[in-house]
């Protein structure tokens, strides 16, 4: 076989067979469950995967490659982007734009591998809590606020323009 080829096995009965398959064109390929599971080769470079006729995910590759994880073509989903214009990734979510955490768990923030906050849910599943990692000043960013604690256990708001602001303490 050739580097261009590869082998789909197709059950049929108890006997297996192959087929080699030299050019790929768009279809469906049936996983398991009577075609209940298969994926779809889209338009374009798309691959599209289904559960009977609800899409679960895709795999989009356009300029970008890009993971999608939810149900219709539009809706609830969670985007995952290899972002290639400013080689930053792209987290998004369309629809209800929410992030919902385990009532039991407790959520680390971290850049560069430095623990920056954590959120705790409180007993009761209605309180919270945010955990402030604490710093020296910052840097100001222009057009932007920074809420942060330092080691006097207080916290401070910044504006853009760098003016500290005791937010209050012990």
């Amino acid at each position: 076989m050739g580097y261009n080829h590869f082998r789909f096995a197709r059950r049929v009965g108890t006997a297996v067979q192959l087929h080699d398959i030299t050019k790929a064109t768009m279809g469906t390929i049936s996983l398991a469950s009577n075609g209940d599971i298969s994926i779809l080769a889209g338009t374009g470079d798309d691959i599209s995967f289904y559960s009977g006729a609800t899409r679960s995910g895709r795999i989009e590759y356009a300029s970008n490659v890009t993971i999608v994880l939810g149900g219709a073509v539009t809706g609830d989903d969670l985007i995952l982007k290899a972002n290639t214009i400013d080689d930053r990734p792209y987290i998004a979510l369309e629809g209800d734009s929410r992030i919902l955490l385990s009532a039991n768990a407790q959520t680390d923030f971290s850049f560069g591998g430095s623990l920056m906050g954590r959120m705790k849910p409180g007993g009761d599943g209605l309180g919270a809590s945010i955990h402030l990692k604490e710093t020296t000043t910052p840097s100001a960013v222009a057009n932007y606020g920074a809420i942060y604690t330092k080691s006097d256990n207080h916290l401070y708001w910044q504006s853009g323009a760098g003016v500290e602001y005791d937010l209050g303490g012990a």
